[in-house]
């Protein structure tokens, strides 16, 4: 069974086989084409929004913090070049920081008192 007739053309039924065939293909390639820059366009709209909310939380943050520096009125003397203004200490606050300090070190190094540890080794 030929489909070419004998002066060299395509017969009637492979002829419209074939333009069938064409016109599936391309049809199926404009589908593929619209699904593809369906989903492109949906993906790139969803990033355009997160990238938003980003921007948002930055921007709250950001105001946050200029907030913050306003109400600081302590700066680090240390690295601002200014001399501090000198605060008198009483011994009372002092030794109560003193104190202070002494319990926590205890406390998280677990150092025992002299008294004790003379007693163990008794």
């Amino acid at each position: 069974m030929s489909f070419l007739r004998p002066d060299g053309r395509l017969s009637g039924s492979r002829k419209v086989l074939m333009m069938s065939v064409r016109r599936a293909t391309a049809a199926g390639a404009l589908a593929l084409v619209a699904f593809l820059s369906f989903g492109l366009g949906a993906f790139s709209a969803g990033r355009a929004g997160q990238a938003f909310e980003a921007e948002a939380t930055l921007r709250a943050l950001r105001a946050e913090v200029a907030a913050m520096k306003q109400a600081q009125t302590l700066t680090p003397f240390g690295t601002s070049g200014r001399e501090p203004a000198a605060v008198p200490a009483s011994s009372e606050l002092r030794a109560t920081v003193v104190d202070e300090v002494k319990r926590q070190l205890r406390e998280e190094m677990g150092l025992l008192p002299l008294q004790l540890l003379r007693d163990r080794k008794e």
